[in-house]
């Protein structure tokens, strides 16, 4: 028995016939179902309507059949397949260079610019090998080309090779709060007369060379004791 107002389904009806009893009276209808947009609608046995599954992915919901590229990179596209979420990687043309490098996030390699040990370098570049700086390299067409160092010929008896560099340079000098290199003169500020010099980190001065005075008599008071300007002698060329 069924009771008024009670809505049930026949047996053998299947679950889109629904009827209610009223009064007596057994008023039956079809559920009307709607249009679905997915490709691959769902049917539930139990159910009469089909449904759409969906795929949730870091908590949004995608219909079946719907496709898109994961948020933490450009490298990968999904695909909602009866509530089940297939990702493949995107395909990359080959590259045809040693050390390829992605350009602004894009997934894909180029040989654009160059990556060598982590670190990334232009088309055209020149480095120095950050784990070797006894080579010099370049970076063309994605391929990095290094060749040793050519260091120039040291000419003082202590040269130094400071940590991280690759060729020995003679060592600087300072003097009067002034950084000197190697080999480099200057008039000594205290002492008119004298030549300073740069030597192995050493700055040593010694008297100027001077040249012979061309007259007689010269004048008294400068270092070298030669200017025969305006001494006052008369020169008799016979």
């Amino acid at each position: 028995l069924i009771g008024n107002g009670q809505t049930f389904q026949p047996p053998f009806a299947g679950p889109c016939i629904q009827c209610t009893c009223t009064d007596g009276n057994v008023r039956c209808q079809e559920e009307v179902c709607q249009s679905l947009t997915c490709a691959n609608p769902f049917k539930d046995p139990d159910q009469c309507c089909p449904t759409c599954k969906v795929c949730v992915v870091q908590g949004l919901e995608y219909e079946d059949g719907a496709t898109w590229k994961l948020e933490d990179g450009q490298c990968s596209t999904c695909t909602c397949v009866n509530g089940d979420t297939i990702c493949r990687p995107k395909q990359c043309p080959a590259v045809n260079c040693l050390h390829p490098s992605s350009n602004n996030g894009d997934c894909c390699l180029s040989c654009d610019q160059c990556t060598y040990n982590k670190r990334r370098y232009s088309n055209g570049q020149k480095f120095i090998d950050p784990d070797n700086p006894c080579q010099d390299c370049h970076c063309q067409a994605g391929t990095v080309l290094c060749v040793p160092t050519d260091c120039p010929t040291v000419t003082c008896n202590r040269p130094e090779r400071k940590p991280g560099q690759c060729c020995a340079k003679c060592p600087d000098c300072v003097f009067e709060d002034r950084v000197l290199v190697d080999g480099q003169r200057f008039p000594n500020p205290e002492d008119p007369c004298q030549e300073c010099a740069c030597l192995n980190g050493q700055v040593i001065c010694k008297e100027r060379d001077c040249i012979s005075a061309l007259c007689s008599y010269p004048l008294s008071g400068s270092c070298c004791q030669n200017n025969c300007n305006g001494n006052g002698t008369v020169c008799v060329v016979e």
